[in-house]
C-alpha cells in the first residue's frame, strides 16, 4: 500500500473536514466567553477539541465495522486500508491527547474534555442504537465543544444558551444520517428540516430576548442545508442522503461564526467564517459521513 492511499484512508477515517467544525465549535466558546484568553491556551483549546472529535468518529468506525463490511464496504476499515488495532489505538491516543490539552489550560476545561470524551464513547459503543439517546449524545457533545471555549476563563459568564441552534443543527443531521447508507426513507430529512425550524426560532428568541438583532444572522447557515434536504425527500436516496448530511454539517462552521456576534469578540466571527473553504474544498474529495 502506498504512503498516499494510506495517508487518504487516514483522512477518509477522521473525516478530515469535520475535524474543523470542531475547530469552529471552540472558536465560537472562545468568542463567547467572558474574559480574557491567552493565545496559548486558546491554540491548546482549539487543538483539543479535534482531537476529541476525532477519537469519537475513529472510534465510531471501528465500533461499526462489522455492519459497514455489508453497508459500507468502501470504508478504510473493512476495506483493509487501515487494521482495527491501528484504529483503536490511534482513537485512544486522541482522546488522552484532547483530555490532556484541555487539562493544561483549567481543572474546568479538562472536566468538560473528560466528559466529551466519556460520552463519545458511550454514544460509540451503545447509545447510537436508539435514537433519541443517540441524538441527545451528540448534540450535548457538540455544546461542551463550545463549551471548552466558554469556560477557558475564569470569569466564565458568557450566556450557555447561546449554542443552542448549534444543538438542533446536530440534530438534524443526526436524523438524515441514520439511513443515508441504505436510502429509501424520507422520514429522516422530513425531521432534519422539523429540527432546522426549531433552530431557527431559537435564533430569534435568541435574538429578540437579550435584544441583540444581529444575530438573526445565523438564520443564513440554518438555511443552506434546505434545498438538499427537500431533494432527498423528494427522493431519499443514498447519494442525495449523504449529500444533505454534508451540506447540514457544513453549515456548522457559518454558525458558528454567526454566534460569534453575540459575544464580547464579535471580529472572531471571521476567523471561523475563514475555516469553511477550506472544508467545503476537502469534502469534495472527502466523505463528511
Amino acid at each position: 500500500m502506498s504512503n498516499s492511499t494510506t495517508a487518504r484512508a487516514w483522512a477518509r477515517l477522521l473525516r478530515l473536514p469535520n475535524l474543523l467544525t470542531a475547530v469552529a465549535d471552540v472558536g465560537a466558546g472562545l468568542a463567547l466567553t467572558g474574559g480574557l484568553v491567552s493565545v496559548g491556551h486558546a491554540a491548546l483549546l482549539l487543538t483539543a477539541g479535534p482531537c476529541l472529535y476525532g477519537g469519537g468518529i475513529v472510534l465510531n468506525d471501528w465500533c461499526d465495522r462489522r455492519v459497514d463490511a455489508s453497508e459500507r464496504p468502501g470504508r478504510p476499515l473493512p476495506a483493509g486500508l487501515v487494521s482495527p488495532v491501528a484504529a483503536l489505538a490511534v482513537a485512544a491516543l486522541l482522546f488522552m491527547a484532547g483530555c490532556l490539552l484541555a487539562a493544561a489550560v483549567s481543572p474546568r476545561t479538562g472536566r468538560i474534555a473528560v466528559a466529551i470524551a466519556l460520552l463519545a464513547i458511550a454514544y460509540d459503543m451503545g447509545l447510537k442504537r436508539w435514537p433519541p439517546t443517540a441524538t441527545f449524545a451528540i448534540a450535548v457533545c457538540r455544546l461542551l465543544d463550545v463549551g471548552l471555549g466558554i469556560a477557558a476563563t475564569p470569569v466564565g459568564h458568557a450566556d450557555f444558551i447561546f449554542p443552542l441552534p448549534l444543538a438542533l443543527l446536530v440534530a438534524a443531521a443526526m436524523a438524515v444520517s441514520r439511513t443515508e447508507a441504505t436510502g429509501g426513507d424520507s422520514a429522516g430529512p422530513r425531521r432534519a428540516l422539523g429540527w432546522l425550524a426549531a433552530a431557527a426560532v431559537a435564533v430569534v428568541l435568541l435574538a429578540l430576548g437579550p435584544l441583540r438583532p444581529h444575530l438573526l444572522a445565523a438564520l443564513l447557515p440554518l438555511a443552506l442545508p434546505v434545498p438538499p434536504l427537500i431533494a432527498a425527500v423528494r427522493e431519499p436516496t443514498p447519494p442525495r442522503l449523504q449529500g444533505a448530511v454534508g451540506r447540514i454539517l457544513l453549515a456548522i462552521i457559518p454558525l458558528d461564526a454567526a454566534l460569534c456576534l453575540g459575544g464580547t469578540r464579535p471580529w472572531a466571527a471571521i476567523a471561523i467564517l475563514a475555516l469553511l473553504p477550506p472544508a467545503r474544498l476537502l469534502a469534495r474529495r472527502i466523505p463528511m459521513s
